[in-house]
């Protein structure tokens, strides 16, 4: 889930709301 960091920075740049919500789907993922 390697590709999945750069597409929530992409997203934090268009839409931090929508970023939020794309990156609590793949933080946790990428945490553990």
């Amino acid at each position: 889930m390697h590709i999945c960091k750069p597409f929530s920075l992409i997203l934090i740049s268009s839409s931090s709301k929508a970023a939020d919500s794309w990156t609590f789907s793949f933080e946790p993922v990428d945490n553990q």
